[in-house]
């Protein structure tokens, strides 16, 4: 790194975004305000996950400001954690942004979408709004550990992603919520309930990291975001030269590999040894654990030099 400042717009700024620091630093940002619009919050429970679905996908087209649903696992969930929601198979939320006149419009082609589906009030749906970053929070105390997926999929195989989940996730206490839409797809929070304390619940439980993506791509989508521990996704989620072309600036502006080291640009461990702890989680969640175990007496540095003899980067 040497210090160089770079002054980009937002198109040429395109290539940091999402990067977590991996690619620059932003050290200075100019903003443009806009005045706050008025808004309408809507809150809706549907019966059965197909009108939900098919509801969602409608009220996305018309592009709200901001739009999720919760599935009646994620819905359980947050009434064991104290709400009070109604037991519903999809329950949706969407804030309307715009004048009187556009939100009239809005508010009117929405509640026909959602005909037939049970209304909470406008309070309600502004309360959950103001919730929305505590939900992980609430879940995590039913715990007492939370595991997070995230997957990114065209809305039209939502339904077929939320059967195959029902499948796979027997057993557990698990939920799903929407983490937003756009431009025809969705992103999914899966939520896991487990415990780190009985080390065979929890390593099965972490083996699910393997077939829940593969779920994903089986249907159009992928994992949404790279962080440390599904760095192995980076060649599904962006091109052979896209990839070629981050890792060429990561070494030419951190070539010292200090920024957000062995995030996004690199997996840290080679990815089939990634594909062969999870195999070896869900069959033999007892040996995986002996594994840890031992492998935390290792010396960190002969771990390093293993993983960069087989391809990975662990800083």
């Amino acid at each position: 790194m040497d210090g160089t400042v770079l002054d980009l717009n937002p198109w040429e700024s395109a290539a940091l975004a999402g990067s977590e620091g991996t690619l620059g630093i932003v050290v200075e940002a100019t903003l443009k305000v806009f005045p706050k619009p008025k808004e309408r919050f809507r809150f809706f429970a549907f019966s059965t996950l197909e009108a939900g679905a098919a509801a969602l996908s409608a009220v996305a087209a018309m592009r709200p400001y901001f739009l999720h649903f919760f599935d009646q696992g994620a819905i359980r969930l947050l009434n064991r954690s104290g709400a009070h929601f109604k037991d519903a198979a999809f329950t949706m939320l969407a804030i309307l942004q715009g004048t009187d006149a556009e939100l009239d419009l809005q508010d009117a082609a929405l509640k026909d979408i959602c005909r037939g589906a049970e209304t909470y009030t406008e309070e309600e749906a502004r309360e959950e709004w103001k919730d929305r970053y505590n939900i992980e929070l609430k879940f995590k105390r039913l715990g007492p550990t939370l595991m997070v997926q995230e997957l990114r999929l065209p809305m039209g195989q939502l339904l077929s992603v939320l059967g195959e989940l029902k499948s796979l996730l027997a057993g557990y206490d698990w939920g799903v919520q929407s983490l937003g839409s756009d431009e025809g797809a969705i992103c999914l929070l899966i939520f896991i309930l487990t415990d780190e304390r009985n080390p065979k619940v929890f390593f099965k439980a972490m083996s699910l990291a393997g077939p829940v993506p593969k779920i994903g791509y089986r249907h159009e989508g992928t994992v949404y975001g790279i962080s440390l521990h599904n760095g192995a996704h980076l060649g599904r989620i962006h091109s052979a030269s896209a990839v070629r072309a981050m890792r060429e600036m990561k070494a030419r502006w951190d070539p010292e590999n200090l920024l957000n080291p062995c995030k996004t640009v690199w997996s840290r461990i080679p990815p089939p040894f990634v594909s062969l702890a999870m195999v070896a989680m869900r069959l033999m969640p007892g040996l995986t654990a002996l594994g840890m175990s031992v492998a935390e007496r290792m010396p960190l540095s002969l771990i390093r030099i293993g993983l960069k003899l087989t391809g990975g980067r662990l800083r």
